[in-house]
């Protein structure tokens, strides 16, 4: 006397293969990702251009933008869109916004005068400022 049709048995095999997978699945994206140890690193999954690169995220677990610090000094009343760039949390729009302000009120007379300009903050400010000279 069997219990299970020959087609039960099918659709219970299938159903256990896949729960089973699931959890090996499960537990293998949890070691390896979490963990950093991925076949491909989170570092390169893109190719950085510059100084920008992404980098896993310790405390989230998600990709962020940083960017390394420039080696000196950056007048940001001669600086060009690209200098701009290389400063930490300032990106491109940031960098256009800093020369159009810079354009239209001549040059910066100190480094708080940065705070007037949309996408800059305190915090932003503080992150950039031993970097920059008038």
């Amino acid at each position: 006397m069997t219990l299970f049709t020959p087609l039960e048995r099918r659709v219970l095999t299938f159903i256990t293969l896949t729960i089973v997978i699931g959890g090996i699945t499960g537990i293998v994206r949890r070691y390896w990702v979490r963990s950093g140890k991925t076949a491909i690193p989170m570092a390169v999954l893109r190719t950085p251009q510059d100084t920008t690169a992404l980098v896993t995220s310790a405390e989230n677990n998600r990709l962020e933008k940083t960017t390394k610090p420039p080696d000196e000094f950056i007048n940001i009343n001669l600086a060009n869109r690209k200098e701009l760039e290389s400063l930490p949390t300032i990106g491109p729009v940031t960098a256009k916004r800093i020369i159009e302000f810079r354009k239209a009120n001549g040059p910066f007379k100190s480094t708080d005068e940065l705070k007037k300009i949309k996408g800059i903050g305190e915090k932003t400010l503080e992150k950039i400022r031993p970097y920059i000279s008038l």
